[in-house]
């Protein structure tokens, strides 16, 4: 059948042109490959059962955030928490009308559901457990993964209790926010090369000024 297909598809300039294929195919070692494939899998095979559920159930995600090694799955009025393992929690939560912009995270047991009514940046907040008690964060940067830089990508890691962004520990009832936006100097996942460049930045910076790093403010800066 194979091959009555290829006969239907390969015209004469084709044909010409595989000639010689198959002494080349035949010093190809198809032994690695094969078995690199066996061993990762195929893209196919790539799933997550928990988070295919998890985007059928709420239908119309509108966002994520991450307290590693959780991932939360937003909508309009449903918010989805999962692990490698599978689902960790969900809740149900009503935005107020004319809402124009909106952020879920998952801390501790339960939601802060964050919103706006009249900016992109969402200003207002409340804990799913207690919505009645809204209130206006003191970390002003609330926002999903939608850039390398958010403390939402998974910067900041579950606690026993909550969510660690470097600094402190947000707890359910907390309402200083998620904490500060996570940059170059403060994010908690980086690696080698880039701790390298901060340190060798700040030695440059203050090499002839008379000041050791870390005097009046150019010296390394805290990295969690």
């Amino acid at each position: 059948m194979a091959v009555a297909e290829l006969d239907g598809l390969l015209d004469q300039p084709s044909v010409l042109a595989l000639q010689g294929i198959a002494e080349v195919m035949a010093e190809l070692d198809g032994v690695q490959p094969l078995l690199r494939t066996l061993q990762a899998g195929i893209p196919s095979e790539f799933v997550w059962p928990a988070m295919e559920s998890a985007v059928a159930e709420l239908d119309d995600v509108q966002g994520v955030t991450s307290p590693w090694p959780m991932l939360t799955l937003y909508s309009t009025d449903r918010a989805i928490v999962i692990d490698p393992h599978g689902r960790v929690a969900d809740t149900a939560f009503e935005l107020p009308a004319g809402t124009v912009s909106h952020v879920v995270f998952y801390a501790g047991g339960d939601f802060l559901v964050c919103y706006s009514t009249s900016i992109m940046t969402p200003d207002t907040a409340y804990w799913a457990s207690v919505p009645e008690e809204i209130f206006v964060p003191g970390e002003k940067r609330i926002n999903s993964c939608r850039y390398p830089y958010s403390g939402a990508l998974g910067y900041q890691f579950a606690t026993a209790d909550g969510r660690h962004n470097g600094s402190r520990v947000m707890r359910p009832g907390d309402q200083h926010g998620i904490g500060e936006r996570q940059s170059r100097r403060r994010t908690q996942v980086s690696d080698l090369r880039l701790c390298c460049f901060r340190v060798v930045t700040r030695i440059v910076r203050t090499k002839g000024t008379g000041r050791r790093p870390g005097q009046s403010g150019q010296g390394l800066q805290a990295m969690s």
